[in-house]
């Protein structure tokens, strides 16, 4: 069943047990009505017959005047009088007035269930006539108190009818919008994030109303990061595989040309029997194998680098800055890496980031110096590794948004409950990518120094002077 129709059965089960309610205490106030009524009544009756009688004559016709007496009492409302014989026949009675309309014989039997009679013997020298009965009459009071009970029961069903029909429609106004909210979050499981719920509703209603239009937005903003990550993902594999291809195309084929040449040239000397020559150009063809194997190994390094990660932290960066250095000599690349390893996993997101760093360093900053460093401080709760990837290159634009690098790496990052901040480099230009990633429990090894043994540089002897922040 529906709020609202739990609601409104509600108020209209209270309905019922409000006219009982009010029922009781109208039949208690009636009970007690009649009875004051006719007591009242009957006491004044009693009154009136005693002093009346006994001012009759037994010389006088005393019949008339006792029939006279009775009828005084034609058209009263409360009371009834009789003449009764000795033998307790009704010699003469009045003619009590007669209730319009009518109570029902129910409720005169709730309110009235035994009349009130009582029996006014008559003076001494008349005695022998009999005596006076009074009876209450409680038709007219009951009467009066059934058309009043019929107006509070009219008034209440009234109230309550305004009420309800209140009740409905504040209901009405103030739920629709939840059957607004009922569609949008149907449009929501279809994907379409672009729903919005109008919060035009009451306060408390309208928190999950507004809740829902942020919750709305953010999927919709999500759905639009996705897509723009997904055409730069796209973008970057495609530049992953150009790069590749130009390795193999530049490293790769002219070795594999210079092997085929010596190796057809073999042949040719072993004829004319210059051993001497065929051992050179054996030699030669295992120069160029083990050269190929290195730059493979190289390529293998940056598309599989949990394979270095077997070694550490600190040899796979080694490996990195040496496929770097190879191909951008000019650029002086140092690292001061405090551990071997902080444990696989915060070893290959620090990998990842320091990865990525360079690469965004190296192609879009043309940076002269680029300086890595990894520390654990093991005095902070948790025990947190410090990596920093600082160039002195041309910076990040003000008016460019993060790329798929920056997120991908922010992403690893906040995976392992870590954080990341990209922004300038506070001392020279470039930029400064400063990751915080928590280590395992029994990771961090609090005597360990810097061994200096990571350190990279190219043509100069620089330390990677003003890259520090």
């Amino acid at each position: 069943m529906s709020l609202r129709r739990r609601l409104l059965a509600l108020i209209i089960l209270i309905l019922p047990l409000s006219l009982l309610a009010g029922g009781l205490l109208s039949y208690f106030y009636a009970l007690s009505v009649v009875e004051n009524e006719l007591t009242a009544a009957l006491g004044l009756a009693g009154t009136t017959v005693r002093e009346a009688s006994s001012q009759i004559s037994p010389s006088g016709g005393p019949e008339q005047h006792l029939a006279r007496l009775v009828s005084t009492f034609d058209n009263d409302r409360d009371v009834g009088v009789s003449l009764v014989a000795p033998d307790g026949s009704v010699l003469r009675s009045s003619r009590p007035m007669q209730a319009v309309p009518p109570a029902p014989e129910w409720l005169k039997r709730a309110l009235y269930a035994k009349p009130i009679i009582i029996d006014i013997p008559l003076p001494a020298e008349i005695s022998h006539l009999g005596a006076i009965r009074l009876e209450g009459k409680a038709d007219n009071e009951i009467s009066e108190v059934w058309e009043e009970m019929k107006l509070q029961f009219a008034i209440l069903a009234g109230f309550f009818a305004l009420v309800l029909w209140l009740v409905s429609l504040t209901l009405n106004r103030a739920l629709r919008p939840l059957d607004n909210l009922a569609r949008a979050l149907s449009e929501v499981r279809q994907g379409n994030f672009s729903a919005h719920v109008d919060e035009n509703g009451p306060e408390e209603l309208n928190i999950i109303y507004r809740e829902f239009n942020r919750m709305a937005q953010g999927l919709q903003e999500a759905k639009h990061r996705n897509k723009l990550l997904s055409s730069q993902l796209s973008a970057v594999q495609e530049e992953e595989r150009k790069e590749l291809a130009r390795d193999l195309h530049d490293e790769i084929g002219p070795f594999l040309f210079a092997v085929d040449v010596d190796a057809q040239t073999i042949p040719q000397f072993l004829e004319r029997g210059a051993s001497g020559e065929v051992v050179a150009r054996a030699g030669a063809i295992r120069q160029s194998i083990a050269h190929m194997q290195g730059h493979v190994r190289a390529i293998l390094g940056r598309l599989r680098p949990a394979q270095l990660l077997d070694l550490g932290l600190d040899q796979a960066i080694d490996q990195l800055i040496a496929f770097w250095t190879r191909r951008q000599p000019e650029v002086d690349i140092s690292a001061d890496i405090d551990q071997a390893s902080y444990g696989h996993e915060i070893d290959e997101v620090a990998f990842r980031i320091v990865q990525e760093s360079l690469n965004n360093a190296i192609r879009h900053g043309a940076p002269a110096r680029i300086a890595i460093k990894a520390h654990a401080q093991c005095a902070s709760n948790p025990a947190v590794l410090k990596l920093s990837i600082i160039d002195d290159g041309s910076g990040i634009s003000p008016a460019s948004s993060p790329g798929f690098g920056i997120e991908g790496m922010r992403e690893r990052a906040e995976a392992v409950g870590g954080t990341l901040e990209v922004s300038p480099n506070a001392l020279t230009s470039g930029v400064a990518v400063i990751a915080t990633l928590p280590l395992p429990t029994g990771v961090c090894l609090c005597t360990a120094q810097p061994s200096g043994n990571n350190s990279h540089k190219t043509n100069n002897d620089t330390e990677g002077k003003g890259l520090e922040i």
